[in-house]
């Protein structure tokens, strides 16, 4: 989807967008990533709302063999909220910035400060998102490379939402490490190490829920976790201030 936007093919980006949406339904998150893009490319408004109007329908489509309800639209939200709900716990197995302040499974309703946990995740989350969409819509007619902006933006939206939300699994940080992987060319061996530790962590993080359920399960400490937690958040954290300390200058 995001290659064929940048090739200006918007009617087989949007459908495969729609895809992405259905399989795990973060993938809106670059929405807006796109329509910045889009409209700084002078691309119509009619180009734009039928790029809209194919996204919603792929998703329709998809929702309706197995539509339980009269209503597709009461059902299609009944599946989202199922789907959001079904792991109500600050870290689901992620190595995040949850199981650093508390463990893995927490109940994400429990409060600091008399704000729940997950309110305290959509507060982060949507801080650090905010920014860098305000970010794109100030930079995107300033840089010179529009695609090089586009995929460090996205890379740090999809890694900011696997640190900072609660209900995050481990798989979740997939997006994030595809489009930081795309940046590799354009950075130095300090940041492509930090990058392999990234997947690093991840290979570990991937093989110790599994491995619960075999009879060689993985142990890991609190502080094993803990340690693993730090550094990935670390590693976004520089990441993010990489990408500041570049864009500072077109302010």
């Amino acid at each position: 989807s995001f290659y064929y936007l940048l090739e200006g093919k918007y009617i087989i980006s949007s459908i495969l967008l729609g895809f992405g949406q259905l399989v795990k339904p973060i993938a809106i998150f670059a929405l807006p990533v796109y329509l910045i893009y889009m409209i700084s490319k002078k691309v119509s408004f009619k180009k734009i709302l039928l790029f809209l109007i194919l996204l919603v329908t792929v998703v329709i489509a998809a929702f309706i063999p197995f539509n339980n309800f009269d209503n597709i639209f009461r059902f299609i939200i009944d599946r989202h909220s199922v789907t959001a709900n079904q792991y109500p716990y600050t870290s689901v197995n992620a190595f995040n910035f949850w199981s650093i302040v508390t463990k893995l499974w927490e109940p994400d309703k429990h409060t600091f400060l008399d704000i729940n946990f997950q309110t305290w995740g959509y507060l982060l989350f949507g801080s650090v998102y905010l920014f860098l969409i305000g970010a794109l819509f100030i930079l995107i007619k300033k840089v010179s490379n529009s695609t090089l902006l586009l995929t460090t933006i996205l890379s740090l939206i999809f890694l900011g939402m696997f640190i900072f939300l609660t209900r995050m699994h481990e798989r979740h940080i997939y997006y994030g490490l595809a489009f930081l992987s795309l940046l590799i060319p354009d950075f130095n061996i300090f940041s492509i190490v930090l990058i392999v530790i990234l997947y690093f962590i991840h290979l570990i993080n991937l093989y110790y829920p599994y491995s619960q359920a075999t009879t060689n399960p993985l142990f890991l400490s609190q502080h094993a976790i803990v340690f693993f937690s730090v550094l990935n958040f670390a590693i976004f954290i520089y990441f993010l201030a990489i990408f500041i300390s570049k864009y500072s200058k077109n302010k």
